[in-house]
């Protein structure tokens, strides 16, 4: 239906202006497992296409195709996931081939990420179909952004995953907007979708947003707040959902500052505090059907965590960067150097880690601790952009 009314508005404008844009970003992956190591090769190839019906109407649509070779020893998770897609009416069979293997493995997978239709006006903007939604300003961990949010250690985080929503925006002033949405998740079941308000204002040099939200029967209040602080910038996020069980509430927050030492080296430290986790590794497995895992997007298991992270400028070309995130609570953390170097205009070069330690102890009570045994995560990437 939404693909329908796209077409119209490419037939029906006056004189529609088309902009065809794209990437294919080509990974090369290891990724060392408990039961040995996978090698995978990865092309995620990204079409994407602007049609401008006038100043008050366009349409949006962006497709995705990737190729997977996988030489593994068992394991078949992509480090490009991020996870189940939980906020779409239908969608595309994922998969249009697959050849698995003892050995090797062999798959072709699809995304329709984008179909959406834009009406604006002076005084507000609709837009509807398949959109990115995403809250906060925290850096490492985002208490807000629970429709679709990315793990720390996912690869390809560019493009949000999109969801299927209707999306309205007021502007109240030059800095401010009000933010009305709903979201729909599998088949338009009123316990799949979601709701949200969502105010920002600038006010006493501070940008504040004040977001309320209802999810699968789930309810949510939150607030960020951002400001710079003498030559830094200082944010606070934080939300607090009323589970539809309420046993099962819990309060997230991300705390955070960020600093440019120089033209070339910045740098970032945050805390974060997961109300939904356990301060003791071997409740960890009781977590995984809790409210906060299964509908509000939480992948953390521990309670309290440092995250930090720098980029620095080697050469006009070429930026190493370097982050982690340590939980607090067992001790154990996980470090992500990178290395990112511009070939060309629309060519760039990315090699990088992901690397857990920390107790790797895994038996029937559960880990011994939670990023000790995460799977390192070692890659190469060649991105082309056109």
């Amino acid at each position: 239906m939404l693909l329908t009314l796209i077409l119209c508005v490419s037939t029906y404008a006056a004189s529609p202006e088309y902009r065809f844009t794209g990437s294919s970003r080509n990974f090369f992956i290891a990724t060392d497992t408990m039961s040995g190591t996978d090698y995978e090769l990865l092309s995620r190839l990204r079409l994407k296409l602007d049609i401008i019906g006038s100043e008050k109407l366009s349409a949006e649509i962006a497709y995705e195709i990737m190729p997977r070779y996988i030489d593994h020893s068992g394991s078949a998770v992509s480090a490009l996931s991020s996870g189940p897609i939980q906020y779409r009416i239908t969608d595309l069979n994922e998969t249009i081939y697959e050849d698995p293997g003892t050995e090797t493995s062999l798959y072709v997978v699809q995304n329709l990420d984008r179909a959406n239709i834009l009406i604006s006006s002076e005084s507000f903007d609709i837009l509807i179909g398949r959109q990115p939604i995403a809250f906060g300003s925290a850096r490492a961990v985002n208490p807000t952004d629970i429709i679709a949010p990315y793990s720390y250690n996912t690869l390809a985080k560019e493009e949000r995953i999109g969801a299927d929503a209707v999306r309205i925006k007021v502007p109240t002033d030059r800095l401010g907007e009000i933010d009305i949405g709903y979201v729909f998740g599998e088949d338009m079941r009123s316990d799949n979708n979601a709701a949200f308000f969502n105010f920002r204002a600038y006010i006493l040099d501070t940008d504040m947003t004040l977001l309320t939200m209802m999810f699968r029967k789930n309810y949510m209040v939150g607030a960020d707040l951002a400001r710079a602080v003498l030559d830094a910038g200082v944010w606070l996020e934080a939300s607090y959902v009323v589970a539809e069980g309420n046993d099962e509430s819990y309060f997230r927050s991300s705390l955070g500052l960020d600093y440019s030492f120089t033209d070339k080296l910045y740098s970032y430290c945050e805390y974060h505090y997961n109300g939904a986790g356990k301060n003791d590794p071997d409740e960890y497995l009781f977590l995984m059907g809790k409210t906060a895992y299964t509908d509000g997007n939480v992948y953390l298991l521990g309670k309290h965590y440092l995250a930090s992270g720098f980029t620095y400028q080697l050469t006009p070309l070429s930026v190493l960067s370097g982050q982690i995130l340590i939980n607090l609570s067992d001790g154990s953390f996980i470090i992500s150097p990178g290395l990112e170097y511009s070939a060309a205009d629309d060519i760039n070069i990315q090699a990088g880690a992901f690397v857990g330690l920390g107790d790797d102890s895994l038996d029937l009570s559960g880990p011994g601790s939670e990023f000790g045994v995460y799977p390192d995560i070692y890659y190469l990437s060649l991105n082309i952009y056109f």
